[in-house]
């Protein structure tokens, strides 16, 4: 080990130690004790010695969400969307120091999320590039858990590499995960001068929204079996399982006694329509059906803010942040001239209505003038 002098750089040591030789006094003063080539181990500060933290003997856990490419501590994603998660572990300068550098890394979830399929990648990156080393980890995944163990020495790491962890999960399909969001945590076990080190716990969250949608009659009454389906603005169908795809397998939601559809399946923030498939028997739906609204849902210092907006006439009926949900209204009117499905009146109809009903009385009246002179005639 060397002592050297004065903490400036470019001052040459003033003394030499060596664990095996005799005693060297030095003067007074500040003093930095160094491993050669190493890190600092502590200060000689008059006289004292001051262990030294040195930040580069750790190594440091990142735990991320990733959202559209970009790294961040949360997510609001739909329930079929694949979340990515993202570790990074910076090697320390220490780890030149060890014939082996065994870390231990437990990432745990609840269980509103589950695997989306696969297993953790490994990559390791620094000066000499990229290179997977995941098959030099020992990997361990369960539904709720992921546990991996690698040795830095054998995987060849270098003072300032990163160790990159990356994997995904999903929602369930049955997530109701709120305000709260679904969490996610991370730690790190590591090799330490005073045994084994742990790294601070590392938190993300996932949150997801789910709506409902209400149809009600003119008066505001509720109506059961209105049927709706929805659509996003690429033209894809929402799936009973969260998923968009093909109109030959979108969802169908019907309403019940309370004119309510059961919760549809969570989607990410974005501009949809709500299509209304059929309508109850004896009403007829507006703007043959399609309704476009826009969902937008962000989430700040741990709350979710929801924001909805829909095209006339159907309305915002309910937002509650706390629970992640909505609740989306619809009307239906009467017929107005029953066999005539699908028609409904409309702002500017009354003269088309009175043209109709004046057309159907002159026809009612022409074929009773006809029959009077057909039976003129047999007269």
């Amino acid at each position: 080990m060397w002592l050297s002098g004065r903490l400036k750089q470019g001052v040459a040591p003033v003394a030499t130690v060596r664990a095996d030789g005799p005693m060297v006094d030095v003067d007074n003063g500040w003093y930095l004790l160094t491993s050669t080539g190493k890190r600092p181990l502590f200060a000689w500060v008059e006289g004292m010695p001051v262990t030294l933290g040195d930040k580069s003997d750790t190594p440091v856990l990142t735990k991320q969400v990733v959202v559209d490419g970009k790294p961040g501590d949360h997510v609001v994603a739909g329930g079929a969307n694949s979340i990515s998660y993202r570790l990074a572990v910076s090697v320390p300068a220490t780890v030149e120091l060890y014939t082996a550098y065994p870390l231990a890394i437990h990432d745990a979830w609840d269980s509103m999320l589950q695997p989306a399929g696969g297993t953790a990648s490994l990559l390791l990156t620094g000066e000499h590039g990229e290179r997977d080393v995941t098959s030099l980890a020992q990997i361990a995944m369960s539904d709720r858990a992921l546990d991996i163990s690698i040795d830095l020495i054998a995987a060849g790491a270098k003072p300032g590499d990163v160790l990159e962890v990356t994997y995904a999960l999903r929602f369930a399909n049955d997530a109701k995960p709120g305000s709260t969001g679904a969490v996610n945590e991370a730690y790190m076990t590591f090799p330490s001068h005073d045994g084994a080190g742990k790294t601070p716990v590392q938190t993300v969250r996932a949150y997801a929204v789910r709506g409902a949608i209400r149809l009600v009659d003119g008066s505001g009454d509720p109506l059961a079996d209105g049927r709706f389906a929805v659509r996003s603005k690429d033209g894809r169908w929402l799936a009973q399982d969260g998923s968009f795809g093909s109109e030959d397998e979108r969802g169908v939601w019907a309403t019940d006694a309370d004119g309510r559809t059961l919760l549809l399946p969570a989607f990410a923030p974005g501009e949809y329509e709500i299509v209304q498939i059929e309508a109850p028997k004896g009403y007829a739906m507006p703007r043959g059906g399609v309704y476009p609204f826009t969902l937008v849902a962000t989430a700040e210092d741990g709350r979710l803010h929801i924001e909805l907006s829909i095209a006339d006439p159907c309305t915002v009926l309910d937002v509650d942040a706390q629970a992640g949900t909505y609740v989306l209204q619809a009307v239906n009117a009467k017929q107005l001239i029953p066999g005539l499905p699908g028609f409904m009146p409309q702002t500017g109809d009354a003269p088309w209505i009175l043209a109709m009903g004046g057309l159907l009385v002159a026809g009612i009246a022409l074929i009773l003038i006809g029959a009077r002179v057909r039976n003129g005639r047999r007269g």
